[in-house]
């Protein structure tokens, strides 16, 4: 793929979060990035969502009364996740082919698919504000996640054989995985906060700012009280991402899109592995949604920062 795809993943990490900036410009870019899997209506046959595994538009029908009329009050994140792979996977087909069309595709549906990995996408309760834990989401999604790939203590992925991607399945697998995490990921911000009442947020001094963080001792404790299921989640989230890429591609054929003068003597293998270090930065800076609705400036501590850089303060 590396060789078929023109050399390296520059511009995947340039274009990884532009799906989260365009939600700041397009008012129908939103919904694509979650689905409300415990607010939609259940059936009473199976007890799963009405709309689970359907095609969009018989799902938005069936939806279509409820809440603001249509599915997007819901969110549209597992039909937009299928919907981008069969974009991605034409726009190789294509008899001129646009590399660059090809990459922003295939940034964005590694973006959704990643969105899809985060337990509080698929929760009305998204940044727990129906249960007085606001801040919850940065909590999961941002600060927990670059506390854990800190040099001091980051690990690689493991190296496993790529997994099957079905275009219209496997977005709803993943999101069983993530809603089934929604209570754990609930309780233990409630228990967090129990162990850790003055000692668990602290401002930090960047520049001329103080941020409010959760200091490294909070972290420790929010890793373990989650099981240390979040690195094993990025992880997954890494692989499935680099199966959906391939799956396309396949799909497509497996044409060569690289020019001429591209390189030519790097296997799959060794593309995927700095596609893997790209989707590192790419968390590192997942929190743009959360910036959007935040008057705090989020940004990452330096994990070698002294325990005194931080004044703590009662919750």
């Amino acid at each position: 793929m590396r060789q078929a795809w023109g050399g390296h993943p520059e511009l995947l990490i340039q274009w990884a979060t532009s799906a989260d900036s365009r939600k700041h410009t397009d008012s129908l870019e939103a919904p694509r990035h979650y689905l409300d899997v415990d607010d939609l209506p259940v059936s009473l046959a199976d007890g799963l969502p009405i709309v689970w595994g359907l095609p969009h538009d018989l799902a938005d029908s069936l939806t279509s009364t409820s809440k603001d009329g249509g599915l997007g009050s819901f969110g549209l994140l597992p039909w937009h996740i299928e919907r981008v792979y069969n974009q991605l996977t034409w726009s190789m087909k294509s008899d001129s082919v646009d590399l660059n069309r090809v990459l922003r595709l295939a940034a964005d549906l590694g973006h959704y698919l990643g969105d899809a990995h985060v337990p509080l996408h698929t929760s009305g309760n998204y940044d727990g504000q129906r249960t007085g834990q606001r801040g919850i989401h940065a909590l999961w999604e941002t600060h927990a996640m670059e506390w854990l790939l800190a040099p001091s203590r980051a690990s690689s992925c493991p190296c496993t054989p790529l997994p099957s991607f079905d275009p219209r399945w496997t977005a709803w697998e993943i999101l069983d995985e993530s809603h089934a995490m929604v209570p754990m990921v609930l309780h233990a911000e409630t228990e967090l906060r129990r162990l850790h009442p003055e000692d668990g947020w602290g401002f930090r001094r960047r520049g001329r700012t103080l941020q409010l963080l959760p200091t490294p001792e909070a972290l420790a404790t929010w890793d373990s009280l989650t099981n240390h299921t979040t690195f094993p989640r990025f992880c997954k989230a890494s692989h499935r991402i680099a199966a959906a890429w391939y799956a396309a591609w396949m799909d497509a054929g497996a044409p060569n899109l690289a020019s001429p003068a591209g390189p030519t003597n790097h296997g799959f293998w060794a593309y995927l592995a700095e596609v893997v270090r790209a989707l590192r930065l790419k968390f590192k800076v997942f929190n743009l949604r959360l910036k959007a609705t935040s008057n705090l400036e989020l940004q990452p501590y330096d994990d070698d920062t002294p325990e005194t850089d931080f004044e703590h303060l009662h919750p």
